[in-house]
């Protein structure tokens, strides 16, 4: 059974510190790892029978100091026990950015992970709210800088808008960021 485990990680100054010490992890066996420098430490799956000094000491050979190694949770150990076999250790109901981040960051820990969705991939902010009522705002904003400026001696002129057209960008751009929003769906569920 794979064990999820923290790890004090001192030394970590950048974003190349994380890649690292999640490098010398996995040389020593951790199946998945996810340091933080702005933390002090790093997340790692590995399985039950491994060697955390030998974890520790990979680290300490990439040039950090590794302490406080603990064991948080057993991965898929409440469904196992629960008979209902493999199955998942996070359920999340609804697709929009939150679920996303959740999925994302459970999946980093090494836990298995479904999203559940009635309606269209993305949420709210994706196929109705932020995402398209930003892009029509930003393009009034821009029609009306092309008509009124502050400068003197300077012509400039907005012409007539394309509704349709701009509809079918901003339907456009909520596509793409849906489609995207599967993919990384797919991604984080451990789906092919």
């Amino acid at each position: 059974m794979a064990v999820v485990m923290r790890m004090a990680v001192g030394g970590m100054t950048c974003d190349s510190c994380d890649v690292h010490v999640a490098d010398a992890l996995r040389s020593a066996g951790a199946v998945s790892a996810s340091p933080d420098w702005r933390r002090g430490e790093a997340w790692f799956t590995v399985d039950e029978s491994a060697d955390v000094g030998r974890l520790a000491e990979s680290v300490r050979d990439a040039g950090y100091t590794p302490s406080g190694v603990v064991p948080l949770a057993a991965v898929g150990q409440a469904s196992e026990a629960a008979g209902s076999g493999p199955g998942y250790d996070l359920a999340i109901v609804g697709s929009g950015s939150a679920a996303f981040a959740a999925a994302i960051r459970a999946r980093e820990l090494g836990a298995r992970v479904v999203i559940v969705e009635r309606s269209t991939i993305g949420g709210t902010c994706v196929n109705v709210g932020c995402v398209p009522s930003k892009a029509l705002l930003r393009a009034t904003e821009t029609f009306r800088q092309a008509g009124h400026h502050p400068f003197a001696g300077v012509e400039t002129s907005a012409s007539a808008v394309d509704l349709r057209a701009l509809v079918a960008q901003k339907d456009e751009l909520s596509r793409g960021c849906a489609s995207r929003s599967t993919w990384i769906c797919w991604a984080s569920t451990g789906s092919t």
